[in-house]
């Protein structure tokens, strides 16, 4: 079974961090917004799930892996993602936690852990359960009062088919 890209997966979870309230404190907005973005996750509701990242990352957004690639623009990132998602007939479980905020006056940065665990059918018409789990460093500025991201960086990541270990694959969306 061929490994599919699941790292832009990550950013549902982390543009939820993007999500900013004029006077919001970042911690808060990582935090509350999380609820959604793995709601969406959920649901495989990508037009809407495009909509709040695009509307809450900068225009010069970045995403970027330590391990490969190439960093990849909003546009790439999603059309990337979308793909992975669409491969899985089921969206099992999708989690989000805050690990460390660093908020200054008008910049920020976030380190959260994600991990969404998928069924999809494979080659051999039986499900299969793929784990996608990951740390990524965020970085924030305010741009008008709002939190927007403007640089994801996958820092780990790892990904497993039915218990088993698998290669990250270094695909991107052109």
């Amino acid at each position: 079974m061929r490994a599919m890209n699941t790292r832009p997966l990550s950013l549902f979870m982390i543009g939820l961090a993007a999500i900013g309230v004029a006077n919001a404190s970042l911690k808060t907005e990582v935090e509350s917004k999380s609820n959604k973005i793995c709601s969406l996750m959920m649901k495989k509701d990508m037009k809407s799930l495009e909509k709040v990242l695009k509307d809450y990352t900068t225009t010069d957004f970045k995403y970027i892996e330590d391990t490969m690639g190439k960093p990849m623009n909003f546009a790439q990132m999603f059309a990337t993602m979308k793909q992975g998602m669409m491969m899985y007939s089921k969206v099992n479980k999708v989690t989000s936690s805050v690990v460390k905020v660093d908020e200054k006056k008008s910049t920020g940065m976030a380190v959260e852990r994600q991990s969404v665990t998928a069924t999809m059918v494979g080659k051999d018409k039986k499900p299969h359960v793929m784990v996608f789990t990951g740390l990524a460093t965020e970085t924030f500025k305010k741009v008008d009062g709002k939190w927007l991201m403007s640089v994801m960086t996958m820092k780990t990541e790892s990904m497993t088919m039915d218990g088993k270990a698998m290669p990250m694959a270094s695909v991107q969306a052109k």
